[in-house]
C-alpha cells in the first residue's frame, strides 16, 4: 500500500500491507466514504477501515468460488460485484444476516444455538459445538468450532435454566458445565425443554417426560399419561395449559392438574391445518398455529383455530430448515436462524431509517410470441395478431429479494406479490393494452411504471374485411332470392306436371274401377238371373209335378165315384178305397223343400266335397240350412230333431271343417 502526496508515492507500514503484499492484492475498490475494498490472487476479498482494520476477510472457505479476485465494481445499491477467475460473484453489504456454511464439514447443519459468558453453543447433527464469540468475527480466516466430548449425535435444544445449560439430545437429556457434559436422563430423542412449576418437562420422541429435582438434582418421576407420540414442541399458556405438537398426528390442548394429568383434552388434528409443518407459536394475541401457506388462531370461546389470511409470498431465507426449526435470540442484538449445512446471524440493531435507498424498477426484456416463433417488441409497439403471446421481463437491479406485482390500467385490482418477475400474458385479444408494473423491496414500494402495446386486429376482423363482409352478406340474400325464384318456379314447373300425372292416372284408374264395377255388376246380374231362371225351373216342376199327382188323384177319385153309380152296392167299400187314396196322399213326405235346397246349392256342395271330403250328405245339408241363415230351431224342425241336437250337430260340423272358437261358422260357409 502506497500513499499518493504531491505527486509522490509512499509506502504505508501497517500490518494490511503485509497481508496484501502475501496475498498479492489484484484489485481494488472503494465503498461509500468509510471503507476500503481489495482483491486479492491468493486469499479472496478484504474488506477494511479507512485507518486498516480488517472488517471482513471473505474466501473460499466462507462461500467465494475461488480465492482470485481479478476486478471489483461497487453499487451505490449495497451491491459489491467480484470479477473472479472465472465467473462473477456479488456480495449484498446492507444485508444484516451473515451466513456460516460448512464447506470443510467442521459441524455440520445448525439446529439450534445459545450464547452464554460470551461463549457460543451451536447444536447441529453431529454434536455441540463451541466457539469464543468474538472468533466468529469475519475479519478471520475460517470459523473456529469445537467438539464437546460426548455429544456427539444429534442435538435438538438448547436451554438455560437457572444459569444452568441443558442440552437435549437423541440419547437423552445432558447438563453441561464448561467442557464437559453430564447425562441426567436416558429418555432418547429429547426435542424440547420447559419448565413447569417444580417441575421440568421434556418433549421425546415417544410421549412427555417428567422431573423434578432430588437432592439438587433433576430426578426422573414418569411419563405424563395420555400423551404418546413425538412430540417435539410444549407451550404452557397462562398456569396450566399445557399445547403439545405431534408431527403427523395433530396439536393437543390440555388442561394439568397438581398431579400433571393433562384433564379436558381437545385434539386438532394435522388435516384441519392447510398446509406443511404446522408450528406453535404463542403471541400477545394468543395461541397460533403457522404453517407454510396459512396462519391460525385459536379461539378461547368456540375452541377451536380460527384462520387467518394466508401466507403469500413468504420471505425465506436460503437453505432455511422447515418452521419446526424456529429462529431463535441469542441477545438484544443478534438472532439465529438455522439453515442446511450451516447456519445465519441476524443483526438486529441495523438503523433501517439510515441511508434509505430508492430502488428503480426497469423493464427488462419484452417479447411476442406463438409456438414457432417470437419476436421483440418495445413499449407502443403493434403486435400482429398471429403472435398474440406477450411476455414482459422487469427488474429491480441489484436486489435478489425484490417482489413484484403487475395490473392492466383499467383494472383495479394487483396481482398478488411473487419473486418471479417476469409476467406472461397468453392468447391476448386484439386491442389496446397497458400493463402497469411496481416492485417491494424491504416494504418500499416503487412507482408503477407502464408498458403500453397494441394486438393488431387479424384480417378477418380490420374494416375492409367488415366492408367485405357487408357486400359478401347483400351478394349471398340477392343470390338466394334468385335461387329460391328459380326453385319455385322449377318447383311449380314439376307441380303442375305432377298433377297432370295424377289426374291422368286418376282418370284411367276411374275408368278402369268403372268398367270392373260394370264387369262385376253384370257378373252378378248373370249369377242372379242364372239363380233365378233356375229356381223358376225347378218351381214349374214341381208345379207340374204336383199338378200331375193331383190329376191322377182326381182321375182316381172319379173313377171310384163313377163305379160307386154304376155298382151302388159296392159303395160302402168304394169309399173306404176313397178313404185310404186321400190318406195315402196326405202321408207322402213333401220333399220339395228339400229338392230346391238340393238343386240350388249344387255348386256350394261341390266346393264342400273338395275342401272337406269327409262330410256326410246330412253334415251337407246342415251347412246348407246354415248358409242361408236359419237357426237352430228352425234347422230342427226340418230336421224333425230337438234344438239340443241341432246345437251339437252344429259343434260337430265345427270340428269337421277345422273352424277355432273366435270364427263364425255362418260367415265361413258364406265365403266359400
Amino acid at each position: 500500500m502506497y500513499n499518493l502526496s504531491s505527486g509522490k508515492l509512499t509506502a504505508v507500514n501497517i500490518n494490511l500491507s503485509q497481508y496484501l503484499k502475501l496475498a498479492q492484492v489484484f484489485s481494488f475498490e472503494q465503498i461509500d466514504t468509510g471503507y476500503l475494498v481489495f482483491g486479492t490472487v491468493l486469499k479472496g476479498l478484504y474488506i477494511t477501515d479507512l485507518h486498516g482494520k480488517i472488517i471482513h476477510h471473505i474466501n473460499k472457505q466462507k462461500g467465494l468460488l475461488h480465492n482470485t479476485v481479478l476486478s471489483l465494481h461497487y453499487s451505490p445499491k449495497g451491491k459489491l460485484w467480484l470479477g473472479m477467475d472465472y465467473g462473477v460473484a456479488t456480495l449484498n453489504l446492507n444485508n444484516d444476516l451473515t451466513y456460516f456454511y460448512d464447506n470443510r464439514g467442521d459441524f455440520g447443519t445448525g439446529n439450534v444455538a445459545l450464547l452464554k459468558n460470551e461463549i457460543f453453543y451451536l447444536g447441529t447433527n453431529q454434536g455441540l459445538y463451541t466457539s469464543v464469540w468474538k472468533d466468529l468475527n469475519d475479519d478471520s480466516e475460517i470459523n473456529r468450532f469445537n467438539l464437546l466430548p460426548g455429544t456427539e449425535g444429534q442435538v435438538w435444544t438448547l436451554k438455560n435454566i437457572d444459569n444452568i445449560l441443558y442440552m437435549g439430545h437423541d440419547k437423552g437429556l445432558f447438563e453441561i458445565e464448561q467442557n464437559s457434559v453430564k447425562k441426567i436422563s436416558d429418555q432418547q430423542g429429547v426435542w424440547t425443554i420447559i419448565q413447569y412449576k417444580e417441575f421440568l418437562l421434556t418433549g421425546n420422541y415417544n410421549g412427555i417426560s417428567i422431573f423434578k429435582k432430588i437432592n439438587n438434582m433433576w430426578t426422573f418421576i414418569n411419563k405424563m399419561e395420555l400423551i404418546l407420540g413425538s412430540c417435539n414442541q410444549l407451550i404452557i399458556e397462562k398456569n396450566n395449559i399445557l399445547w403439545v405438537n405431534i408431527p403427523n398426528f395433530g396439536i393437543i390442548r390440555a388442561d394439568l392438574d397438581d398431579n400433571l394429568y393433562p384433564e379436558n383434552r381437545i385434539i386438532f388434528p394435522d388435516s384441519l391445518f392447510n398446509g406443511n409443518n404446522p408450528n406453535l407459536v404463542i403471541s400477545d394475541n394468543g395461541i397460533k398455529v403457522i404453517t407454510d401457506v396459512k396462519e391460525y388462531l385459536y379461539d378461547s370461546h368456540e375452541k377451536k383455530f380460527i384462520p387467518k389470511a394466508e401466507i403469500k409470498n413468504k420471505a425465506v431465507l436460503e437453505g432455511l430448515l422447515p418452521d419446526n426449526y424456529q429462529k431463535q435470540s441469542l441477545s438484544s442484538e443478534y438472532d439465529f436462524l438455522p439453515i442446511y449445512n450451516g447456519f445465519v446471524l441476524k443483526y438486529l440493531l441495523k438503523n433501517k431509517g439510515e441511508n434509505k435507498l430508492s430502488y428503480t424498477l426497469l423493464f427488462r426484456k419484452a417479447e411476442a410470441f406463438n409456438n414457432n416463433e417470437k419476436t421483440a417488441i418495445s413499449q407502443n409497439n403493434v403486435i400482429n395478431y398471429r403472435l398474440n403471446n406477450v411476455r414482459i421481463e422487469c427488474i429491480v437491479p441489484n436486489q435478489d429479494h425484490a417482489l413484484y406485482q403487475f395490473k392492466l390500467k383499467n383494472s383495479d385490482k394487483w396481482s398478488a406479490w411473487s419473486s418471479n418477475n417476469t409476467f406472461e400474458f397468453l392468447s391476448v385479444s386484439d386491442g389496446n393494452y397497458n400493463v402497469l408494473v411496481r416492485a417491494n423491496v424491504d416494504n418500499q414500494i416503487t412507482d408503477s411504471i407502464s408498458f403500453p402495446f397494441k394486438i393488431s386486429a387479424p384480417w378477418y376482423r380490420t374494416w375492409y374485411s367488415f366492408l367485405a363482409y357487408v357486400l359478401l352478406v347483400f351478394l349471398m340474400i340477392y343470390l338466394i332470392r334468385m335461387w329460391q325464384e328459380y326453385s319455385l318456379r322449377k318447383q311449380k314447373k314439376k307441380l303442375l306436371k305432377k298433377e297432370q300425372n295424377s289426374l291422368q292416372q286418376q282418370a284411367k284408374k276411374h275408368k278402369q274401377e268403372v268398367l270392373l264395377l260394370e264387369k262385376e255388376q253384370l257378373k252378378t246380374e248373370f249369377s242372379g238371373l242364372k239363380q233365378q231362371l233356375k229356381s223358376k225351373t225347378i218351381e214349374l216342376a214341381n208345379k207340374a209335378k204336383d199338378n200331375e199327382d193331383k190329376n191322377k188323384l182326381l182321375l182316381s177319385l172319379k173313377e171310384k165315384l163313377e163305379e160307386i153309380k154304376r155298382y151302388p152296392a159296392k159303395y160302402h167299400t168304394q169309399l173306404n178305397d176313397m178313404e185310404r187314396l186321400l190318406e195315402s196322399y196326405l202321408d207322402v213326405e213333401d220333399k220339395t223343400f228339400e229338392i230346391q235346397i238340393d238343386q240350388l246349392h249344387q255348386e256350394f256342395f261341390k266346393t264342400l266335397i273338395d275342401r272337406f271330403p269327409g262330410l256326410s250328405n246330412y253334415d251337407m245339408r246342415l251347412c246348407a240350412y246354415l248358409k242361408i241363415g236359419l237357426n237352430s230351431k228352425e234347422i230342427a224342425d226340418l230336421l224333425n230333431v230337438q234344438p239340443s241336437s241341432a246345437y251339437i250337430s252344429r259343434s260337430r260340423l265345427r270340428k269337421k271343417l277345422n273352424l277355432n272358437i273366435v270364427e263364425d261358422l255362418h260367415s265361413f260357409l258364406n265365403a266359400l
